[in-house]
């Protein structure tokens, strides 16, 4: 064994080491006792009680829904509102204990030692609950000991039973958890990761490796300052965006896999385990790391976290290499990586907006200017490398797509004598537009069959009323959303929406620098810089309220477009990496001030980032590791029209009509459900507990044809001919053929763009 095998095994020998030596084995465990005792315990009157108010108050609000869906109501704030969705609750509060999914083991201490039963309930939700019944005698420790299964996210768990005197203690914990915390775990490894890449780069023999090792670790620092509000207090929601709805996503994905689903097309834990199909409108592909690590035990939080950690990191990797492959300079990738990965639009889209979407689209923006820039001017062999960072950006963000496939028909433009001249870049643009549709076929066929089902897509919006002013991208540092007006928001001061100071500054420098030096310029820096430069202006001036985004909206076919955009200053987005060039690149052209001024253009960006970052994390975190998320969600897309979704009834499963019905067996997993049903012979229809999308099937025992319909508040509805008495149903989603035709074209197109990246990379490593 070498000296490199040595050092590598000798440090993750340590990771692990330390991950078993300081993992909390306490996590996840709720105790109960003393004036906390009443929060858990009750009696079998109390419960049957609460039960019987939970129905009660379910009849109210499926008649109000019903009473809005007859007035046509729907998509409004109000009974499904989105002020109504609370992001998450502490795991132990007054009301009881709130739980994700997962097994978990209670222990009863009980004061003496006769048989003790008892049941695991919730009000409302007791199809979320497996196994919740407890019955035994204490050990000789004093304490009862069972296992119960939470299949979703459920709130206000108690513990009913006969006499709760009895008890005195209760203990309840995650399943696994006493071991090895898997939270410590999942971060030791991440830092086992990072040290690998030091080892690594350190036990190479290059003349220039030193340099190489100082560019690593700063790139690493600045990975760890970009990512500090994770290692706070928890996830932070930014006073109420986008974080419940991606929870949502990722929870979603970890329970279709859970199901036997892949790829996941039903969200079968959201809306309380009715399932929604976001994952055919809103791409997920990214999420599959996150959502695998909550089924390895993972925390919602730590997921979060280490998520938050790899975009921060794709994102410095992607820039450094963009940036290197533009510039060949090292100083000049590491400046502008450092202003690219500390703006404060790409800190707040991630820990104010949580727009996760945005997040990971923006790892793609650089290599997506390096892409254009090697098939307009430079090599137009490179294709893959455009092909790559569009499917990038389309994998993550479908909104991205547009603005960042208009700045590349733009930049177009701006090169089209050189395209002329030259046809071959012609046809790569349209190689890579080809790869790009190809990987894409397996999302864009199931969204567009759903689209033509008539499930809701509408997210347009009036453009004109979310721009900026001119003021807005010199303001340094976001304000205090709560001393602002309803309905006078300033975006660029209550979130942060700007480009940056030290992005602004740079550019007027350069541009300054231009103006002086005339039409002088020799460099192709200053071609390249001079070009981005201008597109990042036309970016910015398509955020603010000069340009006419009204007549777009209002007249076609610009309406198509303009509608769908939402906010125009998401194009801030794109406008950081493009100015980030010229900014640095302003800063690197005299040689004599070149120290100062890029340490200057530093300085400022990492403080007002530091700002920023820092204003965030005075707030109370949203999640915390003993957090439980609710599956409610606050949005109406990708739904049938006039879906209450307060309306939705946990687990419910009944029969229409008045004949007398009893189910004798339920299963539910994920999107698959079994149960029995004991009725008098005939047809009958049943509503169950899945909201109507394409693609359910279902087969019966016991009874004759059976066929699904979309139902009341659309829900899934079976009807079965002939029903003998008892008859068993199955039920799940099954991928259309044409879907997985389409899955497959995408996973080859996937493999044979990453094996034109390599070849592409190592074509160009061998020429230099």
């Amino acid at each position: 064994m070498n000296k490199k095998s040595r050092r590598l095994l000798l440090c993750w020998l340590l990771v692990f080491c330390a991950a078993w030596l300081f993992s909390d084995r306490e996590a996840q465990t709720y105790v109960f006792e003393n004036e906390m005792l009443a929060a858990f315990v009750e009696s079998r009157e109390e419960a049957d009680q609460a039960e019987k108010d939970a129905k009660d108050q379910m009849y109210l609000v499926q008649a109000e829904a019903a009473r809005r869906t007859d007035s046509g109501l729907w998509g409004d704030d109000g009974i499904s509102g989105k002020e109504s969705a609370e992001i998450a609750k502490r795991a132990v509060d007054e009301n009881g204990l709130n739980l994700m999914w997962g097994m978990y083991d209670i222990a009863i201490t009980l004061e003496d030692d006769a048989l003790f039963e008892g049941s695991i309930v919730c009000a409302g939700k007791q199809r979320l609950i497996r196994q919740g019944e407890i019955s035994g005698t204490a050990d000789g420790s004093g304490q009862v000991h069972s296992r119960f299964t939470v299949t979703d996210t459920v709130e206000n768990i108690r513990m009913a039973t006969d006499m709760p005197e009895r008890v005195s203690r209760v203990t309840v914990s995650r399943c696994g958890t006493t071991r090895v915390d898997p939270d410590r775990m999942a971060y030791m490894i991440l830092l086992g990761a990072a040290l690998t890449v030091l080892i690594l780069l350190s036990e190479e023999k290059r003349p220039d490796n030193r340099e190489r090792l100082g560019t690593a670790a700063m790139l690493m620092l600045l990975i760890v300052f970009t990512s500090a509000p994770v290692m706070w207090r928890g996830i932070y929601d930014g006073r109420g965006h986008d974080l419940l709805f991606h929870v949502n996503r990722i929870e979603g994905i970890a329970s279709g896999l859970r199901a036997g689903q892949f790829p996941v097309r039903i969200h079968a834990s959201t809306l309380q385990g009715y399932g929604y199909a976001a994952s055919e409108f809103y791409p997920e592909l990214f999420l599959y790391f996150p959502a695998m690590l909550r089924n390895l035990g993972v925390t919602l939080d730590g997921a979060l976290r280490i998520f938050m950690v790899a975009i921060n990191a794709a994102t410095v990797l992607s820039c450094y290499i963009s940036m290197m492959g533009i510039t060949g300079r090292r100083d000049a990738a590491v400046g502008i990586t450092v202003l690219y990965a500390t703006s404060i639009y790409r800190l707040v889209n991630l820990y104010t907006r949580s727009a996760y979407g945005e997040g990971l689209a923006m790892i793609f923006f650089p290599l997506l200017i390096w892409a254009m820039w090697e098939i307009l001017a430079g090599d137009e062999g490179r294709w893959p490398l455009l092909a790559l960072a569009m499917t990038g950006i389309c994998a993550s963000h479908l909104l991205s797509v547009l603005f960042c496939t208009l700045f590349c028909a733009l930049a177009a433009l701006l090169c089209l004598p050189e395209l002329l001249r030259k046809k071959k870049r012609i046809g790569a643009i349209f190689l890579a537009a080809g790869v790009t549709a190809a990987c894409f076929a397996g999302f864009l066929i199931p969204m567009l069959d759903y689209i033509r089902e008539g499930i809701n897509t509408n997210v347009a919006l009036e453009p004109e009323e979310h721009t900026l002013t001119l003021g807005s991208f010199f303001i340094a540092f976001a304000g205090d959303r709560g001393k602002v007006m309803e309905g006078a928001e300033d975006y660029a001061y209550t979130i942060g929406v700007v480009p940056g100071l030290a992005i602004m500054a740079g550019m007027a420098l350069f541009g300054v620098q231009r103006y002086r030096e005339g039409k002088k310029a020799e460099e192709k820096m200053d071609r390249i810089s001079g070009k981005l430069l201008l597109l990042g202006c036309i970016a910015l001036l398509l955020t603010t309220d000069l340009f006419p985004w009204k007549f777009f909206r209002i007249h076609r076919p610009f309406s198509l477009v303009a509608g769908q955009m939402q906010f125009p200053w998401r194009m801030i987005g794109i406008a950081v990496p493009m100015l980030a060039v010229p900014a640095v690149w302003g800063a690197l052209r005299e040689e004599k001030w070149k120290k100062p001024a890029m340490a200057a253009l530093m300085t400022i960006s990492v403080l007002t980032s530091s700002y920023t970052m820092q204003a965030q994390v005075e707030d109370l975190p949203a999640i915390y590791q003993d957090s439980c998320t609710t599956t409610s969600i606050g949005q109406y897309e990708y739904l049938y029209v006039l879906t209450q979704k307060d309306a939705l009834w946990p687990g419910d499963l009944r029969m229409r009509g008045l004949d007398p019905w009893e189910i004798t067996a339920y299963e539910k997993n994920g999107t698959n459900l079994t149960f029995t049903v004991r009725s008098t012979p005939g047809e009958h229809s049943m509503v169950l507990p899945l909201l109507y999308y394409k693609g359910y099937e279902a087969e019966g025992e016991g009874c004759g044809s059976i066929t699904l319909t979309r139902g009341n508040n659309n829900v899934l509805m079976l009807t079965a001919e002939d029903m003998t008495g008892e008859s068993t149903f199955r039920v799940w989603f099954r991928t259309p053929l044409k879907w997985w035709i389409a899955t497959a074209v995408s996973a080859c197109s996937g493999i044979l763009l990453l094996f034109l990246v390599v070849r592409d990379s190592r074509r160009c490593r061998r020429r230099n």
